[in-house]
């Protein structure tokens, strides 16, 4: 008799604080998420769940974060403005 175990998927559900904690965000934002279609919820009586499929997706459609200027860091050796060089 072969005993070979077959894999089954992931059954894991991530409840609404534990979504929360993985995004670092609030829940009206990630309530704002959910009723905006971008991430998708499934419902077991009046519980809400978020698949790891589903946030594991709307995680990677999130766009890359270009750096902006004021959040470079500046270089130690940097001249400072003195006061001969506002009087040139």
């Amino acid at each position: 008799m072969n005993t070979t175990a077959i894999s089954q998927p992931d059954m894991t559900l991530f409840s609404i604080p534990e979504v929360v904690a993985r995004l670092n965000t609030g829940r009206t934002r990630l309530y704002d998420l959910i009723n905006s279609g971008q991430l998708p919820v499934v419902k077991l009586g009046a519980r809400t769940f978020v698949r790891p499929s589903d946030l594991a997706s709307f995680i990677e459609s999130l766009p890359v974060a270009q750096p902006h200027e004021h959040l470079r860091p500046r270089g130690r050796g940097r001249p400072r403005k003195t006061n001969e060089a506002k009087a040139a």
